[in-house]
Protein backbone atom coordinates (compact mmCIF):
# COMPACT_ATOMS: atom_id res chain seq x y z
CA UNK A 1 0.00 0.00 0.00
CA UNK A 2 1.61 3.43 -0.81
CA UNK A 3 1.59 6.68 1.18
CA UNK A 4 2.41 10.02 0.85
CA UNK A 5 2.53 12.85 3.23
CA UNK A 6 1.13 16.59 2.41
CA UNK A 7 1.76 19.65 4.57
CA UNK A 8 -0.74 22.48 4.23
CA UNK A 9 0.51 25.84 3.30
CA UNK A 10 4.00 25.86 4.74
CA UNK A 11 3.78 27.33 8.08
CA UNK A 12 1.50 24.28 10.53
CA UNK A 13 0.40 24.66 14.08
CA UNK A 14 2.29 23.32 16.61
CA UNK A 15 2.24 19.45 16.69
CA UNK A 16 0.13 19.57 13.63
CA UNK A 17 1.67 16.62 11.51
CA UNK A 18 -0.39 17.12 8.34
CA UNK A 19 -2.32 15.87 5.83
CA UNK A 20 -1.71 11.66 4.95
CA UNK A 21 -2.76 9.71 1.78
CA UNK A 22 -2.86 6.23 0.97
CA UNK A 23 -3.72 4.58 -2.28
CA UNK A 24 -6.00 1.70 -2.05
CA UNK A 25 -5.01 -1.68 -3.72
CA UNK A 26 -7.89 -4.76 -4.44
CA UNK A 27 -7.15 -7.56 -3.96
CA UNK A 28 -6.27 -8.57 -7.34
CA UNK A 29 -3.23 -5.90 -7.21
CA UNK A 30 -4.87 -3.73 -10.08
CA UNK A 31 -4.98 -0.27 -8.66
CA UNK A 32 -8.05 1.01 -7.34
CA UNK A 33 -9.44 4.34 -8.48
CA UNK A 34 -10.58 4.89 -4.46
CA UNK A 35 -8.09 7.06 -2.41
CA UNK A 36 -8.48 7.16 1.64
CA UNK A 37 -7.46 10.43 3.57
CA UNK A 38 -6.27 10.78 6.81
CA UNK A 39 -7.36 14.77 7.35
CA UNK A 40 -5.31 15.28 9.94
CA UNK A 41 -3.51 14.60 13.10
CA UNK A 42 -3.07 16.19 16.20
CA UNK A 43 -0.08 14.85 19.00
CA UNK A 44 -1.75 11.47 19.54
CA UNK A 45 -4.99 12.37 18.20
CA UNK A 46 -5.49 10.96 14.16
CA UNK A 47 -8.90 12.07 12.38
CA UNK A 48 -11.38 9.38 10.36
CA UNK A 49 -10.73 8.35 6.84
CA UNK A 50 -12.68 9.50 3.81
CA UNK A 51 -12.85 7.55 0.91
CA UNK A 52 -12.78 9.36 -2.63
CA UNK A 53 -14.90 7.75 -5.50
CA UNK A 54 -14.39 9.17 -9.10
CA UNK A 55 -16.91 8.73 -11.68
CA UNK A 56 -15.15 7.56 -15.05
CA UNK A 57 -15.40 10.11 -18.48
CA UNK A 58 -18.10 8.74 -21.57
CA UNK A 59 -17.78 10.31 -24.69
CA UNK A 60 -20.26 9.33 -27.36
CA UNK A 61 -18.43 10.32 -30.81
CA UNK A 62 -20.40 10.10 -33.95
CA UNK A 63 -18.97 8.68 -36.90
CA UNK A 64 -19.46 8.12 -40.51
CA UNK A 65 -22.50 5.91 -42.05
CA UNK A 66 -24.53 6.66 -39.41
CA UNK A 67 -22.42 4.34 -37.08
CA UNK A 68 -21.35 6.10 -33.15
CA UNK A 69 -19.03 5.21 -30.84
CA UNK A 70 -18.85 4.81 -27.47
CA UNK A 71 -15.96 5.08 -25.23
CA UNK A 72 -15.34 5.15 -21.39
CA UNK A 73 -12.09 6.52 -19.80
CA UNK A 74 -11.88 4.42 -16.52
CA UNK A 75 -8.55 3.37 -14.49
CA UNK A 76 -9.78 0.02 -14.63
CA UNK A 77 -10.71 -1.98 -17.50
CA UNK A 78 -14.71 -2.48 -18.12
CA UNK A 79 -14.23 -5.27 -21.01
CA UNK A 80 -17.92 -7.29 -21.09
CA UNK A 81 -19.67 -4.47 -18.67
CA UNK A 82 -22.79 -2.69 -20.28
CA UNK A 83 -23.03 0.44 -21.60
CA UNK A 84 -26.83 1.49 -21.46
CA UNK A 85 -27.74 3.86 -24.77
CA UNK A 86 -31.00 6.07 -23.64
CA UNK A 87 -33.04 8.18 -25.27
CA UNK A 88 -35.06 11.06 -23.67
CA UNK A 89 -38.77 10.31 -23.53
CA UNK A 90 -41.68 12.80 -24.31
CA UNK A 91 -42.36 13.25 -20.57
CA UNK A 92 -38.23 14.85 -20.49
CA UNK A 93 -37.04 11.24 -18.45
CA UNK A 94 -34.21 9.03 -19.99
CA UNK A 95 -35.28 5.74 -21.14
CA UNK A 96 -33.13 2.51 -21.56
CA UNK A 97 -33.46 1.50 -24.71
CA UNK A 98 -30.70 -0.95 -25.67
CA UNK A 99 -27.75 -2.61 -23.69
CA UNK A 100 -24.52 -2.29 -25.03
CA UNK A 101 -21.45 -5.01 -24.51
CA UNK A 102 -17.77 -2.97 -23.61
CA UNK A 103 -15.12 -4.33 -25.68
CA UNK A 104 -11.30 -4.61 -24.95
CA UNK A 105 -10.58 -1.15 -25.31
CA UNK A 106 -13.34 -0.04 -23.01
CA UNK A 107 -15.49 1.26 -26.16
CA UNK A 108 -17.71 -0.29 -28.53
CA UNK A 109 -18.98 0.68 -31.93
CA UNK A 110 -22.49 0.75 -33.04
CA UNK A 111 -25.49 2.13 -35.03
CA UNK A 112 -28.10 3.65 -33.01
CA UNK A 113 -30.94 4.17 -35.89
CA UNK A 114 -31.36 0.33 -35.13
CA UNK A 115 -33.17 1.09 -31.63
CA UNK A 116 -34.76 4.10 -32.22
CA UNK A 117 -38.39 5.10 -33.63
CA UNK A 118 -38.25 7.47 -36.92
CA UNK A 119 -38.12 11.20 -35.95
CA UNK A 120 -35.78 13.28 -33.81
CA UNK A 121 -34.31 11.60 -30.98
CA UNK A 122 -31.97 12.82 -28.29
CA UNK A 123 -29.85 9.97 -27.29
CA UNK A 124 -26.75 9.51 -25.00
CA UNK A 125 -25.05 5.92 -22.94
CA UNK A 126 -25.44 5.86 -19.33
CA UNK A 127 -22.93 3.35 -16.95
CA UNK A 128 -24.43 2.20 -14.13
CA UNK A 129 -22.63 2.13 -10.24
CA UNK A 130 -23.43 -1.60 -10.28
CA UNK A 131 -21.51 -1.53 -14.11
CA UNK A 132 -18.83 0.27 -12.97
CA UNK A 133 -17.37 -1.30 -10.48
CA UNK A 134 -15.75 -0.78 -7.24
CA UNK A 135 -14.56 2.42 -6.16
CA UNK A 136 -16.29 4.28 -9.37
CA UNK A 137 -19.84 6.38 -9.70
CA UNK A 138 -22.05 6.10 -12.26
CA UNK A 139 -21.96 8.49 -15.24
CA UNK A 140 -22.96 9.12 -18.76
CA UNK A 141 -21.89 10.83 -22.13
CA UNK A 142 -23.08 14.03 -23.37
CA UNK A 143 -26.03 14.41 -25.60
CA UNK A 144 -26.50 13.77 -29.18
CA UNK A 145 -29.36 14.49 -31.20
CA UNK A 146 -30.11 11.85 -34.06
CA UNK A 147 -32.89 12.42 -37.28
CA UNK A 148 -34.09 8.90 -38.43
CA UNK A 149 -35.97 9.50 -41.25
CA UNK A 150 -39.29 7.83 -42.38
Amino acid sequence: MGAATQKKGGREPRGWIGMSVSQVYSSSDRKSSASRATVGDWKSVASGSVVAQVAPKIKLVPGGAGYMKAVVSSPVSLWHHHLFLQRLSVYGQWVNIAALDLGQANGRLFRPTAYLPKGSSHVRVFLTVNQAGNGLLASHSGTQTIVRKP
